[in-house]
């Protein structure tokens, strides 16, 4: 895939992310010391910026409703069920509905 999650997003997560004062203990939305002590909260705060950053950046309200339409899709194709948690298997899933969906919906000639 395009983006290497170790090389790419951690290293947003040090370069950028983890200086910000919403993303530091107490920080701007007060949280606890112990949310961000682990990569995989750093992950979740890096996705959190990461998809500010796009809200941020878009001017179209049909664009944010497909974006949202696409997230949702592939949350509800994620196995979270008891058992084993595959992330390839979820990776793949989560893909598969989001473009699947992206592919077949009309495109927006003002997007």
């Amino acid at each position: 895939m395009a983006i290497n999650w170790t090389s790419d997003i951690q290293a947003l997560y040090a370069g950028q992310v983890a200086s910000d004062a919403a993303y530091q203990a107490p920080g701007t939305y007060g949280i606890p010391a112990n949310y961000i002590n682990s990569t995989n909260e750093q992950e979740l705060l890096t996705l959190i910026e990461v998809l500010r950053a796009y809200f941020a950046n878009i001017t179209s309200a049909r664009e944010a409703k497909l974006a949202g339409e696409l997230l949702l899709r592939m949350v509800r194709a994620l196995q979270l069920g008891g058992g084993t948690y595959s992330a390839a298997n979820n990776a793949t899933r989560a893909q598969t509905a989001a473009m699947r969906f992206y592919a077949a919906h009309q495109r927006d000639p003002n997007l």
